[in-house]
């Protein structure tokens, strides 16, 4: 899968960190009129944090992490995170 493929699945969706979509629901906290673009991740939810985590390919701390930077709107913790996996990235090189 190539770069820009990997980069717009993984903002549209989890992926397993072998680059695939991860199947299966998850329950995402809603709030507003229930777009897609109001889910919301709940860091009371310890059940819930898991799954982003998952669905996200990320862990736990990191997941707070960028809740924390960014707040819980799941839209701008994709983009922290992926951002955050693009800088980590560049380091190695």
């Amino acid at each position: 899968m190539g770069q820009n493929a990997l980069k717009t699945s993984w903002l549209s969706g989890g992926l397993e960190r072998s680059g695939h979509r991860k199947a299966g629901p998850v329950s995402p906290v809603k709030s507003g009129n229930g777009n897609r673009g109001s889910e919301r991740i709940d860091l009371r939810d310890a059940a819930g944090l898991a799954r982003w985590a998952e669905r996200l390919a990320t862990s736990i701390d990191e997941l707070k992490k960028a809740v924390d930077a960014v707040g819980p709107e799941l839209e701008r913790v994709k983009r922290y995170l992926f951002l955050s996996l693009l800088r980590r990235d560049k380091g190695r090189k």
